[in-house]
């Protein structure tokens, strides 16, 4: 029988004159820190998630039963476009974000609010749907 170097359980540790080296150039060096800074922030939102959703379905707030849950997603892009503008990292949550949310006049500097004329919008989309007739998709026979 042969035997396969992969099958054995011994920890290969590394030898004590092993030095790391480091990148040779910036580009490298960049694209480096650009890994761990995602590999980071992803570890940080596989701790804050599960947490922060079991939170919400105790008070009542559960997710979709269907399994298709696109805001629990949009929350998860969210938070991940709030972590990423730590590293200056663009993320297309925040252009939207910016686009989104205005100064409350209302309020103290810092407040913001959702656009009014948003709203506006999305019932003018609504609308929109409404008047158009899509008709059903035929299976195919």
């Amino acid at each position: 029988m042969e035997k396969n170097a992969n099958t054995n359980n011994v920890v290969g540790f590394p030898k004590a004159n092993m030095r790391m080296v480091p990148p040779n150039n910036n580009v490298t060096a960049s694209m480096a820190l650009a890994d761990f800074q995602d590999a980071y922030i992803n570890e940080s939102l596989s701790m804050v998630i599960p947490i922060l959703f079991e939170h919400l379905m105790l008070l009542g707030f559960s997710s979709d039963e269907n399994g298709d849950d696109h805001r629990g997603n949009f929350v998860v892009e969210a938070l991940r476009s709030f972590m990423l503008q730590k590293y200056e990292t663009v993320h297309p949550f925040q252009k939207l974000a910016d686009n989104l949310f205005v100064q409350d006049e209302c309020g103290a500097p810092g407040d913001l609010v959702l656009r009014r004329d948003l709203n506006i919008f999305c019932r003018q989309i609504k609308k929109k749907k409404e008047k158009i007739q899509v008709p059903p998709i035929k299976k195919k026979k």
